[in-house]
C-alpha cells in the first residue's frame, strides 16, 4: 500500500499544505550530490504521489529563473506559485462567454458577488417546465425503481425513471451539473462530516434559488413549488 506522505487522497485536488511539501522535497532533492539525486519516479514514490501527477505539478510551479547553488543553475518548485497558477486555471475552466461586451460589463457584479453563473446572473438582473423524467445512479437506495417511478408518476403521469449505465457519467449531465455546483464552495475531497447541517442546508436552498436554462429561466424551487402546488 502506498505511503501518502502529503496526504493526498486520490481523484482530489492538491491543496498549498501539500505543495509545500512538495516545493521542500523537490527543491531539497535538487541539492543533493548527483549520485544521491532521486530520479522523478522514486521522488514521487517517496512523496506517495503518481510520477505523472508530481510531473505536472513541477511544470506548473518552476520559478522563471534559476537559483544557483554551489557554482550550478537550479530551477526551484514554488508552492505559492503552483497555487496561483492552479486557482488561475480553475477560474478559466468552462467554455468562453458568448455575449455582448456591454451586457457582460453590466452582469459582472452579480457574477463575481453573488457567486452567480453568467445565465442565472441574466435572470436574476432582470436582463432576461415541466420535469419529464429523472435519471439517477445505480445505488442501492435505488433498487426499487418500480416504486420510485409510482411515486413520481403520482404528480407527473408522464415522467419516466432512467438509470445510468455505470461510469457514463454523461447519460446524467444534470447530476454532474449540480455537483459542479457543489464544489463552487466546496472543493472535491472536503470531509463533509465536519460541514455543519446548517451550512448544507444554506448550500441547497442558494442551488435551488439558481436560474436553470433547462427550465426555462426558472430555479428549482419555482418549479418545484409549481408542480407541488
Amino acid at each position: 500500500m502506498r505511503n501518502y506522505n502529503t496526504h493526498h487522497a486520490p481523484n482530489s485536488h492538491l491543496t498549498l499544505d501539500h505543495r509545500r511539501i512538495i516545493e521542500q522535497t523537490y527543491n531539497a532533492n535538487l541539492r543533493r550530490p548527483k549520485k544521491d539525486r532521486l530520479s522523478m519516479t522514486a521522488l514521487a514514490r517517496e512523496l506517495g504521489l503518481p510520477r505523472s501527477t508530481l510531473s505536472r505539478e513541477v511544470k506548473l510551479g518552476l520559478v522563471s529563473r534559476p537559483n544557483t547553488w554551489k557554482d550550478r543553475d537550479i530551477w526551484d518548485y514554488s508552492a505559492r506559485k503552483a497555487q496561483d497558477e492552479h486557482d488561475r486555471r480553475q477560474a478559466q475552466k468552462g467554455c468562453p462567454m458568448r455575449m455582448n461586451p456591454l451586457i457582460a460589463q453590466f452582469l459582472r457584479p452579480f457574477i463575481l458577488s453573488l457567486g452567480l453563473s453568467p445565465y442565472d446572473a441574466l435572470c436574476t438582473s432582470g436582463t432576461m417546465g415541466r420535469v419529464l423524467s429523472v435519471t439517477t445512479d445505480n445505488g442501492s437506495e435505488f433498487l426499487d425503481a418500480a416504486a420510485i417511478e409510482t411515486v413520481f408518476r403520482a404528480v407527473q403521469p408522464a415522467s419516466r425513471l432512467f438509470f445510468t449505465h455505470a461510469y457514463v457519467f454523461w447519460e446524467k449531465g444534470s447530476v454532474e451539473n449540480c455537483n459542479r455546483l457543489v464544489r463552487r464552495w466546496y472543493p472535491k475531497g472536503t470531509d463533509f462530516s465536519r460541514v455543519s447541517v446548517q451550512a448544507i442546508a444554506a448550500l441547497e436552498d442558494r442551488i435551488n434559488a439558481i436560474h436553470r436554462h433547462s427550465l426555462d429561466g426558472s430555479t428549482a424551487l419555482q418549479c418545484f413549488l409549481q408542480e407541488s402546488a
